[in-house]
């Protein structure tokens, strides 16, 4: 990417304006709904940012409830990367009334959401007896699809969101972010 230098500040080819100054040694909290969003975050931000996950591996993002310890983190945090996960319809409204400053950030800008055709998601073979208690949940047909962190062309807009969202919330480590971002990609 390149860069002109213009009164103290760096003007990138992309449009987006990083003020010349040191990272800060405070981490960002942020959190983010599952996983996969967790690496997203990491590879861009790099250890300037600390990201929590709501929910953690085994758990169903349609079916999941914060823990206490979770609400309590959430009132440090300043940022909620949320990707269309189940619980973020239940449980959103009440993660920001636990912190109002709380800035979310839908991580789908800029996608165009495919719709569910199928009404179960399995490792399962369909043929044989009925699943068993696993790696399986239900969607509803029509809804849109979340799954978008399967994508690696949608990950792509993914990245330049949370990007931007990380250098509002901390522009003085923009240099960095746009050197992991173009790492990451």
């Amino acid at each position: 990417m390149r860069k002109i230098y213009l009164w103290g500040l760096t003007l990138w080819w992309a449009g987006m304006l990083c003020p010349v100054s040191g990272l800060a040694a405070e981490p960002l909290t942020v959190f983010v709904s599952i996983l996969p969003q967790k690496t997203f975050v990491e590879r861009i931000a790099g250890p300037d940012v600390r990201v929590l996950v709501m929910v953690g591996p085994g758990r169903s993002p349609a079916t999941y409830e914060p823990t206490p310890r979770q609400m309590q983190a959430l009132t440090r945090a300043m940022l909620y990367f949320r990707i269309g996960v189940a619980f973020e319809e239940v449980w959103l409204e009440r993660i920001q009334d636990v912190n109002p400053e709380l800035r979310v950030v839908d991580t789908r800008q800029g996608i165009t959401l495919r719709s569910l055709a199928l009404t179960r998601v399995s490792d399962e073979p369909e043929t044989g007896p009925p699943a068993k208690a696993g790696p399986s949940h239900q969607h509803q047909p029509g809804r849109p699809d979340p799954h978008i962190w399967l994508d690696p062309n949608l990950v792509q807009i993914q990245a330049q969101t949370l990007f931007t969202a990380l250098v509002q919330a901390k522009p003085e480590a923009c240099e960095q972010y746009q050197q992991n971002l173009d790492q990451f990609r």
